[in-house]
């Protein structure tokens, strides 16, 4: 069985667009990726956590594929990791997004490209990456789940 730095390490050794990571990686990182859920009581911290459990309850009916939104995905995962003070490595991330590994990366490169997040080493482990919403990312997913939110 694979360790969840197998992963990383594959994701490391290549290009993201091009890694090639096998079909038990990809496994492990769905089963070990779970979107976080917060304690944050304001009204934006409340929709993101709504809207990440309005699509796991909707995964437990139709596929995921019916609904893919990786992008999405990651920004409210690390939206709530931001909410939470806690750090979210490349592979939850990518897990939380619910596609393919290789996918995932593609769409993690794209938020980076549109300044929306940062990826940053590991200070005590150089095979692993963090990554966190860019302080652009931030206001905006601030700004997006406030006006959709409820009193707000």
């Amino acid at each position: 069985m694979l360790k969840p730095d197998a992963v990383e390490t594959a994701l490391r050794r290549q290009p993201a667009d091009e890694a090639f990571v096998d079909a038990d990686t990809k496994r492990l990182a769905r089963r070990n990726g779970t979107l976080r859920i917060t304690t944050d009581d304001t009204p934006a911290g409340a929709r993101a956590r709504r809207m990440i459990g309005e699509r796991n309850v909707r995964s437990s009916f139709f596929s995921d594929s019916l609904f893919a939104e990786p992008a999405w995905d990651m920004l409210l995962d690390l939206y709530c990791a931001h909410l939470a003070q806690q750090r979210a490595c490349v592979t939850s991330v990518c897990a939380a997004s619910s596609v393919p590994l290789s996918t995932a990366i593609r769409w993690l490169k794209a938020l980076e490209g549109h300044g929306l997040v940062c990826r940053s080493q590991d200070p005590l482990d150089s095979r692993r990456f963090f990554v966190s919403l860019s302080p652009q990312g931030l206001e905006k997913m601030n700004r997006y789940l406030e006006a959709v939110s409820p009193g707000a």
